[in-house]
């Protein structure tokens, strides 16, 4: 029987496999980022408007519980969110774990015990992290949120996992 407290672990470069570039990359603030971004106004907005929603969506499952429903949309949103950040080459590694998240809960849609918390954690990260690079342009260094994101959607995954 797996213990609930070891699907919590920390994660350092090790640990993140293909993802560790990220912790080795130089800091690059938002501001930097905005001089030769590659993503249209158009584009922006519709990732800042999909994020909006699926925090919206994550805290009504958090309140109310398991929906099937909420669950597909959310997979559905966090689709489109990795499809936005593949336009950047700088968030890939970003773009292929949220892909990687919406495959899991696509697996896992008839389980009713989605460990909502983590989900809620995952998402968090993934909201400051959006937010402070797309919107606010505040941040300073546009690879840590992602870190934060990817890490938060790893242990999902391994919480996601542990109950196949």
């Amino acid at each position: 029987m797996i213990l609930f407290d070891d699907a919590f672990f920390d994660m350092g470069p090790d640990d993140l496999g293909a993802f560790s570039s990220k912790l080795q990359k130089e800091a690059e603030s938002a501001s930097e980022f905005w001089l030769e971004c590659p993503i249209e106004g158009d584009d922006v907005a519709c990732l800042l408007e999909a994020v909006e929603e699926v925090d919206a969506e994550v805290g009504l499952i958090q309140a109310n519980g398991y929906s099937q429903q909420r669950i597909e949309l959310i997979v559905k949103l966090y689709k489109e969110l990795a499809n936005s950040l593949y336009f950047c080459v700088e968030f890939n590694d970003g773009a292929l774990l949220i892909d990687e998240v919406a495959e899991c809960l696509t697996a896992h849609l008839h389980d009713k015990d989605i460990p909502v918390e983590m989900l809620v954690m995952f998402n968090k990260d993934l909201f400051v992290w959006i937010k402070e690079v797309f919107e606010s342009k505040e941040c300073d260094n546009i690879y840590s949120g992602e870190t934060n994101t990817i890490a938060a959607g790893r242990q999902l995954i391994a919480m996601l996992k542990m109950s196949e």
